[in-house]
């Protein structure tokens, strides 16, 4: 099964690096990408993080200054698993 992305617009750029982290989770894995100027949606995706947890998925959270770090990444900031 596929990984799927939550990405805002201004991270588009940034596209690749997304695949990489996402293609690092499991099978059916999720990856939300919060974008770094707007509250509302990031509370909306985390709640959509906190329902995909609970149906099983694994969820991992980063904000979008995170992605344009690269290597830097190293450990998730929120990983929710049920």
């Amino acid at each position: 099964m596929d990984n799927l992305m939550l990405v805002p617009g201004s991270a588009l750029p940034q596209i690749a690096r997304c695949q990489e982290i996402a293609n690092q989770l499991p099978g059916g894995g999720v990856l939300i990408v919060l974008s770094a100027h707007n509250p509302k949606q990031q509370q909306a995706l985390l709640a959509v993080a906190k329902l995909l947890s609970e149906e099983g998925r694994q969820v991992r959270v980063i904000h979008e200054a995170e992605v344009s770090q690269g290597a830097a990444l190293a450990e998730p900031r929120l990983l929710l698993d049920v």
